[in-house]
């Protein structure tokens, strides 16, 4: 009886050890999804635009953060559906914000242009769709793709809203989903509508 008694007991300390993790990494739990202001002003960006499978924009991400001289949050833009434009032709953003609220200093506008990025001011938003998922190292983005765009796409689609692109914020602990409601500011030159 003991030995049964064990198995149960490290099975049960086990099983609360794995749903600690998952929920630690966000992948377990409800995704809160509202409309409201987001987390961000104004932002001026240092950006390069690319295309082709979002999956793949992982090393994107790698690049622009070797490139910064410093901690800096990330962003990507997506700007299309996947489910309707084919893989090879979606188009996003990625890169870093150079700051929030006020233009971004000199300094890091010529370092990031001499390393071939663009540079774009977005728009402060009053309202936008949005949601909040842990980021505990690179594969809380992987997670949080797979999880938070059902709960985004399902809380537009059932609203019937007209928003988007989508961007992903990363910044401290959180990855910060935002999709806006006025979206012309965030087309950025060399996207096409």
């Amino acid at each position: 009886m003991g030995l049964i008694r064990a198995i149960t007991v490290c099975i049960a300390a086990l099983a609360v050890l794995v749903w600690a993790i998952l929920s630690y990494l966000g992948a377990v739990g409800k995704i809160d999804v509202s409309v409201g202001r987001p987390v961000v002003k104004n932002l001026w960006i240092a950006y390069k635009l690319h295309k082709g499978p979002y999956e793949n924009c992982g090393p994107h991400f790698d690049q622009v953060m070797k490139d910064y001289p410093g901690d800096a949050p990330c962003l990507g833009i997506y700007y299309d559906d996947p489910e309707k434009i084919e893989k090879e032709k979606l188009q996003y953003a990625v890169g870093v914000i150079l700051s929030n609220g006020e233009p971004a200093p000199v300094s890091l506008v010529d370092l990031m242009t001499k390393k071939g990025y663009l540079i774009a001011e977005l728009p402060e938003v009053d309202s936008a769709v949005k949601a909040e998922f842990p980021y505990r190292f690179t594969m809380s983005a992987w997670i949080g793709a797979m999880r938070v765009y059902n709960y985004l796409g399902k809380f537009i689609s059932e609203n019937k809203l007209s928003v988007r692109p989508f961007l992903e914020l990363y910044k401290g602990d959180k990855i910060h989903y935002m999709v806006p409601f006025n979206y012309k500011g965030f087309i950025l030159p060399g996207v096409k509508e």
